[in-house]
């Protein structure tokens, strides 16, 4: 504490980051990412990704911003203050192992990509074979998903697909016509696991 009895911002990085680490908090964290996984289970011809994603974004940054709002509260710290703090430890400490790893789990929740890196891994760690389904190549899945096939593909065309953030060409089925779904298997490669952000 200094002479005003306020928390030295340095103290306030380290609880921050202390309380972004906590155990509860990661389990708190793991559980909304694992009631979410089929909502990241699904494939996209056009390139966009579903709205509601967008919306559970919002719900994953809410989570990490009302922890970090506790750390603060705790301090007695301004959110402004510490922001700006922070700001200028990148400008001195910016290749600092601890400043990094405080920048990480701060900057977490924040990028939209991030977030769905992390949901595309729980459903790749989720995972399970298709009952009677060829087994995958090695460091791979055989992922069944359904595809409704849009305007102007036909049969035998070739449509991408996207998947867990990889491009799949499928090519459509010669008894499927436009507006029907239809079930494509796609190869996913094996990603290292990385966990929770």
């Amino acid at each position: 504490m200094d002479d005003e009895g306020k928390m030295q911002m340095s103290d306030v990085a380290s609880k921050a980051l202390e309380y972004l680490q906590d155990p509860k908090f990661s389990e708190e964290v793991e559980t909304f990412v694992n009631l979410h996984i089929d909502d990241f289970a699904v494939a996209t011809v056009d390139g966009s990704c579903p709205i509601s994603w967008t919306m559970l974004h919002r719900k994953y940054k809410k989570l990490y911003e009302d922890q970090l709002q506790r750390a603060l509260d705790e301090c007695g710290a301004d959110v402004t203050e510490f922001m700006d703090y922070m700001s200028a430890c990148g400008e001195h400490y910016g290749d600092d192992p601890n400043f990094k790893a405080l920048l990480a789990a701060l900057t977490a929740s924040q990028e939209f990509e991030a977030f769905q890196q992390v949901m595309f891994a729980a459903v790749r760690d989720n995972w399970a074979p298709d009952e009677g389904a060829a087994p995958p190549p090695p460091d791979a899945q055989n992922h069944a998903v359904d595809v409704t096939v849009p305007e102007g593909y036909g049969p035998g065309t070739t449509m991408a697909v996207a998947y867990l953030g990889l491009t799949h060409q499928v090519v459509v089925p010669e008894d499927v016509t436009p507006g029907m779904a239809m079930r494509a298997e796609l190869v996913v490669p094996i990603a290292p696991t990385g966990g929770y952000a």
